[in-house]
């Protein structure tokens, strides 16, 4: 028998975490906990473990990863804005793509497509992706993010650059721990070449936020 590779492993272990979540008796409605991070910024906690991101701006919100699914997390964004909502990946791991399918549309780098298809968790619907690339701009209104390209967690691994209010929303390229021995992922010098990158621009952000 063949060893699963890596990247199904990964997706094995966020249905795994989701069901015992939930068998240990947490109501899919009460599993985000939300922290207000700036005025127009909120930071949404699923299960005590991944960061989903909300930013606002005066015509459309972005929400910035979408968790494990566990929950109702469209509903739950509703409550915190009644602006549109866009939602982008920043990249096709299951624990970042978990409640896109509540949605219409998913903004991704189209070199995580393959992993996303082979990451979802197969659902009622399916929303169709958008490819976004370097340069990309996120116009909120009065808020703008601009997609920076940072492949090594993944090939398609995004961050998200808010010059206005210096922020970057880092994903999985700038944590704690960086998994870097998946399938997906790079090798280690393409990751380290785009940690320069990114300190390339710390002259346009002061704060990083973590998935």
């Amino acid at each position: 028998m063949k060893p699963l590779p890596l990247c199904r492993l990964h997706t094995i272990f966020t249905l795994f975490f989701i069901t015992i979540s939930t068998v240990l008796g947490q109501e899919v409605n009460d599993c985000y906990t939300v922290y207000k991070e700036a005025d127009n910024v909120w930071r949404i906690v699923e299960r005590n473990t991944v960061n989903i991101y909300l930013v606002e701006g005066k015509d459309s919100a972005l929400v910035i990863d979408a968790g494990y699914g566990s929950g109702d997390l469209k509903t739950y964004l509703q409550t915190l804005t009644k602006l549109p909502l866009l939602v982008v990946n920043t990249h096709g791991h299951g624990d970042h793509i978990g409640s896109d399918y509540q949605f219409s549309k998913i903004y991704i780098h189209p070199k995580d497509y393959e992993l996303y298809h082979a990451s979802v968790n197969n659902k009622t619907s399916s929303p169709t992706l958008i490819p976004v690339k370097e340069g990309y701009v996120f116009d909120l209104g009065g808020t703008k993010l601009e997609v920076m390209e940072v492949p090594g967690h993944t090939s398609g691994s995004i961050c998200l650059l808010d010059k206005k209010d210096k922020m970057l929303f880092a994903g999985d390229h700038i944590n704690a721990v960086v998994w870097l021995f998946l399938d997906s992922c790079l090798p280690l010098e393409i990751y380290l070449s785009n940690l320069v990158k990114v300190e390339n621009h710390l002259d346009e952000f002061d704060t990083i936020m973590h998935p």
